[in-house]
């Protein structure tokens, strides 16, 4: 896809980081106390249906998958989170299990780690954060765009425990108008 077409998708993911940042800063809840913000994954499907070629962008651990005309599936995300994660739950059992240092290790991740290329774990060891639109600058890092070939027939799926519906929010049930079928 041309190059120009990465650059509107990576301007989505900047209006949505910024509409986070501005939703923080209006409620006040990243002042609260710190970490607390307004956060979330992000996915975009851009296609054009003339030329059949789209583009995919993710940050977080949304779950996308392409399914081929033949079938074959493909996974267009990685769980940026998941090194991070099974670290802590492989080294620091213990601290998980206990809610009161859970709490700790929450805000350690999302001070330290999340949106933070060159991260370390409290206890010494190196990772690449992983990333979230939280209205930080530092998120756009993390963004990851992909060309995909939208063949006629192919599926894609979006998937995350955490969508809501857009424009509808407050925990309302879904309904069918909420998805829409590009292809």
């Amino acid at each position: 896809a041309p190059r120009h077409l990465d650059a509107r998708l990576l301007f989505a993911f900047e209006k949505a980081n910024g509409a986070i940042r501005a939703e923080n800063r209006r409620t006040g809840i990243c002042k609260e106390t710190e970490p607390n913000w307004l956060a979330t994954v992000g996915c975009v499907l851009w296609a054009d249906l003339e030329t059949r070629e789209g583009l995919f962008g993710f940050i977080g651990d949304p779950f996308a998958f392409l399914i081929s005309p033949d079938q074959t599936i493909r996974l267009l995300t990685e769980d940026q989170l998941r090194p991070f994660e099974s670290h802590l739950n492989f080294a620091h059992q213990d601290e998980m299990k206990d809610p009161t240092r859970n709490v700790k290790l929450r805000e350690y991740q999302d001070r330290y780690v999340r949106n933070v290329p060159d991260s370390r774990c409290f206890c010494g060891v190196k990772f690449r954060g992983w990333g979230g639109l939280t209205g930080e600058e530092s998120a756009m890092d993390f963004v990851n765009i992909q060309s995909v070939d939208l063949s006629p027939g192919t599926r894609v799926i979006l998937a995350s425990d955490a969508i809501e519906a857009l424009g509808r929010g407050n925990g309302q049930v879904r309904e069918a108008e909420d998805y829409r079928w590009i292809i």
